[in-house]
């Protein structure tokens, strides 16, 4: 096959995509809704309880309003996300789309710092929140130390995925 045929074959394939699909897959689609939903759940009980504890947390008052701030930051992801749903979507709007999820992600793990500063130097202090604010507030950082850790390694797959897939490289290498 020539190289015409096959940017030929290669625009018959990507002309099957249908919207449905999120980086020409439904798996990941599916797995980026499920987080998004996971993330609206969680984000919803942040605030009760941030809000329900306010003024029971004797040692730091910060630590209410950290999980009330932190149930807000998912809204910048899901923001940058919504170009990547469709495929029809303009460069300008992927754009606008990447710029929001950079700055998600900067502003996620400089206030997750800010929580785990607070949450957990004082892990065996002697003035307690009550237990379901500590307790969850920890649970809560852990969390999202967790999904920073599973989405780092998902792109970081897929950027490898995507080098090795080019037919001008090798997995970074010329051929």
């Amino acid at each position: 096959m020539d190289e015409k045929t096959d940017l030929r074959v290669a625009d018959d394939k990507t002309a099957g995509v249908k919207s449905g699909t999120f980086l020409k897959s439904k798996c990941l689609l599916f797995l980026l809704i499920a987080i998004h939903v996971l993330w609206f759940g969680m984000g919803v009980a942040k605030i009760l309880i941030g809000a329900m504890y306010i003024d029971d947390c004797d040692r730091l008052q910060m630590i209410p309003i950290w999980l009330i701030v932190d149930a807000f930051i998912p809204i910048l992801f899901v923001v940058g996300f919504v170009p990547y749903y469709k495929e029809s979507t303009s460069d300008t709007m992927r754009q606008y789309g990447r710029i929001c999820l950079i700055v998600a992600l900067i502003v996620h793990l400089a206030w997750l710092a800010c929580g785990c500063i607070l949450i957990f130097p004082d892990w065996n202090a002697d003035e307690h929140c009550d237990n379901v604010l500590e307790s969850f507030t920890k649970a809560a950082v852990i969390v999202n130390c967790s999904v920073i850790g599973s989405w780092g390694q998902i792109v970081f797959r897929l950027i490898f995925v995507k080098c090795c897939s080019k037919k001008t490289t090798n997995c970074g290498s010329q051929n």
